[in-house]
């Protein structure tokens, strides 16, 4: 019922190797806290490198992989129209602590902050 009133997929999981492919994914927590949220795609082999300004998303993008990545490795649906998950055993992501969100700064400030 849940994943039926999220929009969540149930995502496929390929062999090692294979690579990460989504398909229109969105951020779980990020789609209920703001007004429009885009969805994005993602496909990849290796690693990629996020480049843009300040508070564009890339940290949002970034966790929104590994939010999707890490629920299809627990056997649950995923929120993208479309998930081949490569078997990983780990996943490296920078987190904002819940008071760095609260004023609103980019995750590069933050670090500058900090």
């Amino acid at each position: 019922i849940a994943a039926q009133e999220h929009n969540l997929t149930c995502p496929t999981i390929l062999p090692s190797g294979s690579g990460i492919q989504i398909k229109e994914g969105r951020h779980p927590l990020q789609e209920l806290n703001v007004e429009s949220f885009v969805p994005n795609d993602f496909q990849s082999q290796r690693i990629h490198i996020l480049t843009g300004p300040n508070a564009c998303g890339k940290s949002v993008y970034l966790k929104q992989v590994a939010l999707i990545t890490y629920l299809a490795h627990l056997g649950s649906y995923v929120p993208a129209r479309e998930a081949k998950i490569n078997i990983v055993d780990h996943i490296h992501c920078r987190i904002n602590t819940a008071e760095s969100t609260e004023h609103h700064l980019s995750a590069f400030m933050t670090d500058l902050r900090q």
